[in-house]
């Protein structure tokens, strides 16, 4: 409701800007601005649009454009670092796989000698 009185529109202005419907728009922007009901998401998406603004400030008032504060026990790392662990726990795996192969192989040879005995 602030971003909207701040750019001097009317409730039923800012309702057309949205593309709802001459019907009851007015009204609907006067539920969701005293919480009797909440916009679906794709109308948050587009009031954010409209607004000028992102989803997370209309969702929870959050004033960046970036990740908000993470959930106790997660913690925000640099992409260079994920994308560095990932190559080594693939490079990991590959060497596993490798293992793996080559234990089979040999449990294929015992298993072949074990048959060519008398």
């Amino acid at each position: 409701m602030e971003l909207r009185k701040a750019k001097g529109w009317s409730q039923d202005y800012f309702a057309e800007q949205l593309g709802l419907e001459s019907k009851n728009r007015k009204a609907t922007i006067s539920s969701w601005e005293n919480d009797k009901t909440e916009p679906s998401f794709s109308d948050t998406r587009k009031i954010a649009e409209v607004l000028g603004t992102s989803v997370g400030y209309i969702i929870e008032g959050t004033t960046d454009k970036g990740i908000a504060t993470p959930p106790v026990g997660y913690v925000l790392r640099p992409a260079e670092e994920i994308l560095q662990q990932k190559d080594e726990l693939l490079e990991m795996q590959r060497k596993l796989l490798k293992y793996q192969e080559l234990e089979i192989k040999q449990q294929q040879k015992n298993n072949a000698e074990k048959e060519a005995l008398p």
